[in-house]
């Protein structure tokens, strides 16, 4: 997150997301996937959002 803060002060509009947001939701049940994407995921989401938006 710090590194996106940095881009955006420096002029970026934007950051890429992907498998560091989700990848712990893979290997595990249905049940634990919708924890993790609920209570990890969508933070981290949410937290890479405000420093785009910062």
């Amino acid at each position: 997150i710090e590194q996106v803060r940095i881009a955006v002060a420096n002029g970026a509009r934007g950051a890429m997301a992907g498998r560091s947001l989700w990848k712990d939701s893979m290997a595990v049940s249905a049940e634990t996937r919708e924890d993790l994407l609920t209570n990890r995921a969508l933070p981290r989401l949410r937290e890479l959002n405000e420093a785009v938006d910062a």
